[in-house]
């Protein structure tokens, strides 16, 4: 078990917003209301709103030894270059997020 969410929380955002393989599963323990959001259609939120580019920004901040160890896992497929590795890690998903989304 890594983690319980609560009401409001989101999960799998790593894998939508830096084009990475999920690497866990979630489970309900009760009844839930799921809202499932495409990269498409996320795609279109960020070009409408900006600002939201860097709430996610801060919010992946926040998960930083997640983030460190997925971009460590990218390195290892050769998909991130050494030089990314190198990049500063709120500066590396803000980088993503331009790539994948044209934010």
């Amino acid at each position: 078990k890594l983690a319980v969410l609560e009401a409001g929380n989101f999960f799998g955002e790593m894998s939508l917003m830096l084009g990475i393989p999920r690497t866990a599963t979630v489970k309900a323990q009760d009844s839930t209301l799921l809202f499932e959001i495409v990269h498409e259609n996320f795609k279109v939120l960020l070009q409408k709103h900006p600002d939201f580019h860097e709430t996610i920004v801060q919010e992946l901040g926040n998960r930083q030894e997640e983030l460190i160890r997925r971009k460590q896992e990218l390195q290892e497929r050769g998909w991130v270059s050494a030089a990314d590795q190198e990049t500063n890690i709120l500066n590396w998903v803000r980088q993503r997020l331009q790539i994948l989304f044209n934010v």
